[in-house]
């Protein structure tokens, strides 16, 4: 008989349950069972047994980002703006100095009369343009080539 190196379905199903991250997985199952598998394995193991449970997923903010941002742009402070607009649109907690950056940000979108759109195929990625008739948000998800002056 073979050993099993990952958890059973049951011990993988307790896990979730309890919230544990993958990494805690793998660190439980090695207190529990002295054998030491890689986060990717305990994964791939939860994806085969169908388990979701509470495992943390990485925030997606369509309603705010619905473009696929390039790795290129994703330092941008737009984007980080729009991130943390999200966050709060959810009622997520957002320290005192990102809110503060937030509200400012805000605050120069609406003096500009701006709105954000993104154009992957540009060095800078994120554009603020003048805000026209149906622009209802902050951001405008058709994309049109700024101009460039």
């Amino acid at each position: 008989m073979t050993q099993q190196l990952v958890p059973s379905k049951e011990v993988l199903r307790r896990y979730a349950q309890a919230g544990l991250t993958q990494r805690q997985m793998v660190e439980a199952w090695e207190r529990e069972s002295n054998i030491r598998v890689s986060r990717s394995a305990m994964g791939m193991a939860l994806a085969r047994y169908e388990i979701v449970g509470n495992r943390r997923r990485r925030a997606r903010y369509e309603d705010m980002i619905p473009w696929t941002v390039k790795n290129e742009h994703q330092k941008s402070y737009d984007l980080w703006m729009l991130r943390l607009e999200a966050r709060r649109r959810r009622g997520e907690e957002i320290d005192a100095g990102q809110l503060s950056r937030l509200n400012s940000w805000r605050l120069d979108l609406i003096e500009e009369s701006a709105v954000i759109v993104y154009d992957p195929d540009t060095e800078q990625g994120f554009f603020w343009v003048p805000r026209v008739e149906g622009d209802d948000d902050i951001i405008r998800v058709t994309v049109e080539p700024p101009n460039e002056s």
